[in-house]
This record gives structure tokens, sequence and C-alpha cells, in this order.
């Protein structure tokens, strides 16, 4: 048994999800001339081998703050600093995120919480940066809107991206306490 579904920046529709990532990219990169030409033919394959890079560029990927442009270093920096990762907890982290992220690439764009899962018998907490688009928000907000549960909420966090539990980790460490005070 489900006590609660937490999702934090969770994949709701795969290919919903990357076409507004994609034209999101598109617009940003037409107003700015060193980009516009090498995002005027960008198709979908050749966007997704190098969204995070696209993102990145944009602040919209991992990372919305100061840390878009170096998501890695801070990741480790975040881990060396924490007595819970060893040196090889933190040497593995990244390669293996990296890996599994391409790993499941392919189902990406099978997920579709909209009709696999329009309803769920527990508690539901969605929890978003405003400025993710791997997982747009807008998505997030017509899911949540739809979705059938005995209790819903859809949390953003306005200046976060993918990764308000780095981001933001008091502000994110605040609601689960609050959501564990209030079921």
């Amino acid at each position: 048994d489900l006590f609660a579904y937490i999702g934090v920046g969770p994949v709701v529709n795969g290919e919903q999800s990357a076409k507004i990532s994609l034209e999101f990219v598109r617009n940003q990169a037409a107003a700015d001339p060193t980009l516009a030409s090498q995002a005027e033919n960008l198709d979908m394959e050749s966007y997704l081998r190098d969204r995070r890079q696209w993102l990145n560029r944009f602040g919209v990927g991992m990372f919305h703050g100061p840390h878009s442009k170096d998501e890695d270093q801070f990741l480790r920096g975040i881990m060396v600093d924490s007595p819970d990762y060893s040196i090889l907890d933190i040497a593995a982290y990244l390669p293996g995120i990296w890996k599994s992220s391409s790993r499941l690439k392919g189902f990406f764009f099978q997920m579709n919480l909209f009709d696999q899962a329009p309803s769920l018998d527990t508690p539901v907490l969605l929890i978003a940066g405003r400025h993710d688009y791997y997982n747009p928000v807008t998505v997030l907000e017509s899911y949540s809107k739809s979705l059938k549960a005995p209790r819903k909420e859809l949390l953003i966090l306005e200046d976060c991206a993918h990764a308000p539990h780095f981001e933001a980790p008091e502000q994110f460490a605040g609601i689960l306490k609050d959501l564990k005070g209030s079921i």
C-alpha cells in the first residue's frame, strides 16, 4: 500500500513535454543571433540528443539559478560536503545518472499518465520548478487538474527548474515536513 505519491518534476507525458521544451528552445534561440542558426532546423531527434546542453543554455534544465551552467560541479560539491557519501559514491553518481538517463530515454515517449494513471487511490503531491523544461509545468498543471485522487496538490517552486530539492532544499524539506504533519 502507498501512503502517498510524491512526484518531483515527474514525467507526465513525455512526448508533450518534449514538444513544449523544443518549442521553448527554438523561441529562445531565435532571439539570440549566436544561436539562431543552430536552432533554426533543430528537429526532435537532434534536440533530444543535446537537450541537456540546450536547456542549460537558457537556465531551464536541471537548475534555473546560478548553477544552471555548472550542474555537475554543483552536484559533486553537495556530495563532498555531505557525510552520507563516500568517495566511491561521488565518483559513481553522475556517470550513473547520465547512463541511467540514456537507457530510460526510450521509455520517455511511452509515458502518458493522462492515459496510464488517470486516477490514483492515494494522496498525490506533485512538486515542480517553474522553470523546468524537462517536464514543463503546463503539463503538470493539466495532469493535476484531470487527476482523480482522494487528495492532490501541485506545488510550484518559482525560482527552480528540474531539481527543486537541490535548488531550494530548505523550502523543499519544509514542504515534506508540512505534508507529513497534515496526513
